[in-house]
């Protein structure tokens, strides 16, 4: 019994999860894994042929984050301090200094913040906001909203965030 036989002679949904499980004939394959790189060299010594594999060390230089550059402190002003494990949005002091005096948040070419950070600190804006702590802030799409809250049903109490620290194993 050849393999297409076995996969028709089992229940219609087995097939089915087998057709979502199998692997993609468009998977790329490599010879080392995307971490590593290696450099294959081979030796020829007499009847004897030794291919050997090498790790090649990479320079992570590029991909850490410059600490000083002539005395001058490069990093983005969160990831310097190390606040964003600390950073909350009941934090209303620290996340005013990310806001224009209109209510939307600074770019990031102004505020100096990386992109993982300026994702953060609007989420916490954001956050900040619905809980009824930032009245000033503003959404930066959609249409402005008509009153600082809603008075349907459970929207009328505060709102509380639970901390993702506690759920954390």
């Amino acid at each position: 019994m050849n393999v297409i036989q076995q996969v028709y002679s089992i229940s219609r949904p087995v097939q089915q999860l087998l057709r979502y499980t199998c692997i993609s004939s468009y998977r790329h394959f490599t010879t080392s894994t995307t971490k590593h790189r290696r450099e294959i060299i081979e030796k020829t010594e007499g009847n004897t042929t030794v291919i050997e594999g090498n790790i090649i060390p990479v320079d992570h230089s590029k991909l850490l984050k410059p600490q000083t550059v002539e005395g001058n402190t490069v990093a983005c002003p969160l990831c310097r301090l190390d606040l964003h494990p600390k950073l909350k949005y009941t934090d209303v002091l620290i996340l005013r200094q990310f806001l224009t005096p209109e209510g939307e948040q600074l770019p990031k070419k102004i505020s100096g913040l990386c992109y993982k950070q300026h994702r953060e600190v609007k989420n916490l804006i954001r956050q900040a906001y619905r809980a009824g702590l930032l009245s000033e802030y503003q959404f930066p799409e959609g249409h402005p909203r008509r009153s600082q809250r809603s008075t349907w049903k459970w929207k009328k109490y505060n709102v509380y965030f639970e901390e993702e620290d506690k759920f954390r194993f």
